[in-house]
C-alpha cells in the first residue's frame, strides 16, 4: 500500500509543530522503563481530534462506502470520554456534523497500547449519553435506594457495547456500589465475563492485551500517528495506492437481546436469497436466552442455507477476513460475547473491517472497525 504524499515545498513552522503534536512520542519506552499500562501511554483529546479530522479528510476523499452523504461533513471538538469497566480510559468519541446535524461519529483511541489511533467510524449518530446516564441514575437508585449517586462514566463494557458506569456510596460509611446499566435495555449488566455470543456480561480489552502485544500496538500507533502527520500537511489527499472491497449485505437489528447470532444469521442468509426469519434462525441455531454456540450457528449455516462446507476459525485473521470479501462472501466476525456479519475491508491508515451489527438491539448499527480496536475471537466462514 502506497500511502505517501508529495510534500508542498514550503512547510511552515505551524505544520512542522502541528506534525510533531500528532506524531507525540513514537518510543516504546514506557514511563517506568518497562511499565506498558495504559494510563502511561495515554492520548490527550487535542491529538486525538487531529487524527479523527485527518481520518475524516482521506475517508471523505477515498470515497468511502456509507460516507457518500459525508462530503463537507466536520469532526467536531469536545470529545465524550469512553472507559472501560475498570475506569480507565479507552477511547474518545467525536460527533461528525453536517450543515450542523449529527450523522456519525469517530473513535480515537484514548491510549496507545491499544494500536491504530482510529477505532471506529460509526454511520450513525451518536448515543444521547445525557438520557442514558438519567436511565443508568434510574436503574442504580431503585436497586440500591439506600445509597447516594457518587459518580456516572459512559463505559464500553463488552465491545462495541456501550453503557454507563454509576457508583454509589452509602451516606456514613465507606461501602460503595458500582453498577454498570445498558441503556437499551434499561438493565444492570451483570459483572461476569460471557462465555458464548449473546450472552450478557462485562470484559476489557485491556486485560487481554499482554506487555508484549501492548509494546507491539505502541508501534502501531506511531504508525498511524506518521500517516496522519503526513496527510495533515498535504491538501490534496492521496487517493491512490489503496485497496478496499465491500458486498451488499443488509443491515438487521436483533429482535431479542441475546439474539445477535440469529441476526447475523438473517443478514448473512438474506444476502444468499433466504427470507428466514430470526426466530426460525434461532430455533436452528439452538439460542437460548445465554446465548448462541458456534456449533449451533455451523448447523444452521450447513444445514439450513445449504453452505455445507461453512467452517469456524478460532484464530482468526485480517488477511483471512480479506480473502472471503474477495471471494463475495460475508462472514460471521465474533468478539467475546457477541456476534456481527463482516461485510468489506479497507486499508486507508491502517486496517479496517466493515461491519453490520445487530446491536443496539431494535436498532442495529453500520461502523468502520479498525483492525485492532478488539481482539477477534472467532470467525464463522459461511461457504
Amino acid at each position: 500500500m502506497n500511502t505517501g504524499t508529495t510534500k508542498p515545498k514550503g512547510i511552515g513552522i505551524a505544520a512542522i509543530l502541528t506534525m510533531l503534536l500528532l506524531i507525540g512520542s513514537i518510543s516504546v519506552a514506557g514511563a517506568s522503563g518497562d511499565d506498558y499500562s495504559a494510563e502511561n501511554f495515554y492520548v490527550d483529546e487535542d491529538t486525538a481530534w487531529m487524527h479523527a479530522d485527518v481520518y475524516l479528510t482521506e475517508w471523505i476523499a477515498d470515497e468511502t462506502p456509507g460516507l457518500e452523504d459525508w462530503d463537507g461533513a466536520k469532526v467536531q471538538k469536545g470529545a465524550v470520554t469512553v472507559y472501560d469497566i475498570h475506569g480507565t480510559k479507552l477511547f474518545y468519541e467525536f460527533t461528525v456534523t453536517s450543515d450542523g446535524k449529527a450523522i456519525g461519529g469517530m473513535e480515537i483511541a484514548a491510549s496507545k497500547v491499544l494500536g491504530s489511533s482510529l477505532r471506529r467510524v460509526i454511520l450513525s449518530p451518536p448515543m444521547d449519553r445525557e438520557t442514558a446516564a438519567q436511565k443508568a441514575i434510574e436503574v442504580a437508585e431503585k436497586e440500591y435506594p439506600d445509597y447516594k449517586i457518587q459518580s456516572t462514566k459512559s463505559v464500553c463494557y463488552s465491545y462495541p457495547k456501550e453503557g454507563v458506569m454509576v457508583t454509589l456510596a452509602k451516606p456514613g460509611d465507606k461501602e460503595e456500589q458500582t453498577v454498570i446499566v445498558d441503556p437499551y435495555t434499561s438493565s444492570m449488566v451483570p459483572l461476569k465475563e460471557p462465555e458464548m455470543e449473546g450472552e450478557p456480561g462485562v470484559w476489557s480489552i485491556y486485560d487481554r492485551l499482554s506487555a508484549e502485544e501492548r509494546a507491539d500496538r505502541v508501534e502501531r500507533w506511531s504508525n498511524a500517528a506518521k500517516f496522519v502527520a503526513d496527510h495533515s500537511v498535504n491538501d490534496n489527499p492521496d487517493k491512490g495506492g489503496r485497496g478496499s472491497k465491500t458486498l451488499s449485505v443488509p443491515k438487521h437489528a436483533q429482535l431479542l437481546p441475546w439474539y445477535c447470532a440469529p441476526a447475523t444469521g438473517q443478514m448473512i442468509s438474506d444476502y444468499y436469497g433466504f427470507s428466514h426469519s430470526q426466530s426460525y434462525i434461532a430455533g436452528c441455531m439452538g439460542t437460548t436466552i445465554t446465548g448462541t454456540t458456534m456449533q449451533g450457528q455451523l448447523d444452521y449455516y450447513q444445514d439450513d442455507i445449504n453452505k455445507s462446507n461453512s467452517d469456524d476459525d478460532y484464530n482468526p485473521t485480517w488477511n483471512e477476513a480479506v480473502s472471503e470479501i474477495n471471494a463475495d462472501r460475508p462472514l460471521m466476525s465474533g468478539v467475546d460475547g457477541h456476534a456481527r456479519c463482516c461485510r468489506g475491508w479497507k486499508d486507508t491508515g491502517g486496517n479496517h473491517l466493515y461491519i453490520n451489527d445487530p446491536w443496539p438491539w431494535l436498532i442495529g448499527d453500520i461502523y468502520w472497525e479498525g483492525w485492532d480496536a478488539v481482539l477477534h475471537t472467532d470467525y464463522i466462514y459461511v461457504k
